[in-house]
């Protein structure tokens, strides 16, 4: 869940964009269920049961023991009522991680032509597919149709009708010819999403990008001057924020009094103006923003407190 947390993360920032078959929507949906029973049924039975020979109960450890467990049964009894709870009502950590990443995804529709050219590919024996299932083919075939040519595209599955017998972190010969015969770019393949960052986007640190998100959420709430300062000053430390991250920050300039009275305030404006200035075109004929920005900033004085 954390790594396609950090795809998401990517998918915001325009670094990537995230090519997915309809079919590959609709077979999550599908398989949803069986993947939660088989993981979850077991984890209902759990009973923490303990056998003690007769002999521990002279123990203050046995008493102590005997009221964890019930304290375990109690837990489990509350954890297990909201999980299936949540499971219910589509509410997994993994239920809305999966829904924000299909909803940021470029979503390629499965059509008549595409299901007939992955029947097609099926009954001649051209990879991808197994046991006279049409999936991987529809999914490669709405690849095909979609992507477009000559730009690094990546391709990242875990099955073995995709990686070359050969070779398992090589994608399956045939397709790669076939891609490169048709979009004149060779792919690249990854086994794994982890694999893929490790790669090309090593630097990538969620735990950063959710401390400022936390923070512009607390600056656009600020309550007073010092406050304001203190927040800027944290916020400061980055030197890149998203398109969404920026946005929000203008927001909370034209919102806040908070902010907007001290703009003149050098740490404030120096702040603001660099926001603006890398995201300049976001904010074209904004014409409170540009009045705000076009003050003169007060140098600051070391003798003063900013309150």
């Amino acid at each position: 869940l954390e790594e396609l947390k950090k795809l998401i993360l990517l998918i915001v920032r325009n670094k990537v964009i995230l090519f997915l078959p309809e079919q590959m929507i609709d077979e999550t949906w599908r398989n949803r269920a069986a993947k939660i029973k088989e993981q979850f049924d077991p984890l209902k039975k759990e009973s923490f049961s303990l056998v003690f020979p007769a002999y521990c109960r002279g123990y203050s450890e046995y008493e102590l023991i005997k009221k964890a467990r019930k304290e375990c049964e109690k837990h489990h009894a509350e954890m297990i009522k909201k999980i299936e709870k949540d499971i219910t009502e589509h509410k997994l950590e993994a239920d809305i991680i999966i829904k924000e990443l299909f909803e940021k995804a470029f979503v390629i529709k499965r059509t008549t032509d595409i299901i007939s050219k992955a029947r097609e590919r099926m009954d001649i024996g051209n990879p991808p597919g197994k046991n006279n299932s049409l999936g991987d083919a529809i999914n490669w075939e709405s690849l095909l149709s979609s992507v477009p040519k000559k730009i690094e595209f990546c391709i990242i599955a875990d099955d073995k009708d995709l990686y070359s017998p050969l070779d398992t972190d090589k994608l399956n010969d045939f397709l790669q010819n076939e891609w490169q015969s048709k979009k004149d770019c060779k792919p690249r393949f990854y086994r794994k999403l982890s694999i893929f960052f490790k790669d090309n986007f090593p630097d990538i640190n969620l735990k950063a990008e959710i401390e400022k998100d936390t923070l512009i959420g607390q600056l656009s709430a600020s309550p007073n001057f010092a406050s304001t300062h203190l927040y800027i000053g944290a916020l400061s430390k980055y030197n890149d924020f998203s398109s969404k991250q920026a946005e929000d920050l203008i927001n909370a300039l034209l919102v806040n009094s908070q902010i907007r009275s001290i703009i003149t305030d050098e740490d404030v404006y120096n702040f603001y103006r660099k926001i603006y200035d890398y995201h300049f075109f976001s904010f074209i004929e904004n014409e409170e923003l540009d009045k705000l920005l076009s003050k003169t900033p007060d140098k600051s004085d070391d003798m003063d407190i900013p309150f």
